[in-house]
């Protein structure tokens, strides 16, 4: 039989695991929801890419990044965006973002981001259920 003290240790790391999993799969599926393309059901324009392509994320600080296709094209911005999550702790501020010049008119005009952080309640709804699951 455990003993009081070891008992509580246990449901501390628990509840700290499936707090660090509900933070950053949260987010995750925030950006994911912003960054789905209108041709496959989402509110994000795709014209050149690069909007898409200018998906950006930091911690605890506003994310930057080209604002201007002839400053670059991030073609991996998913593992970028997947990595800077994951660096995540419970306590850090994740933003994310699009450094396209004109990634304001285009949010203005569709709400891609706007529309999927909205979401935020039934996602992390979700994601609390999911982490209730994996981690026992």
């Amino acid at each position: 039989m455990k003993s009081f003290s070891a008992s509580v240790g246990a449901w501390g790391r628990k509840t700290e695991r499936r707090l660090e999993l509900i933070h950053k799969e949260s987010a995750q599926r925030v950006f994911n929801k912003a960054q789905t393309p209108r041709a496959k059901g989402g509110l994000l324009p795709i014209d050149t890419g690069f909007l898409r392509a200018s998906g950006v994320g930091a911690l605890n600080t506003m994310p930057s990044g080209p604002s201007d296709p002839s400053e670059g094209i991030n073609e991996n911005w998913e593992g970028v965006v997947s990595l800077v999550i994951d660096q995540a702790s419970p306590s850090d501020v994740i933003f994310l973002g699009w450094s396209a010049n004109y990634a304001r008119l285009m949010e203005e005009r569709y709400g891609f981001m706007k529309t999927a952080a909205g979401q935020w309640p039934q996602i992390v709804r979700g994601v609390v259920q999911e982490a209730k699951a994996r981690v026992r």
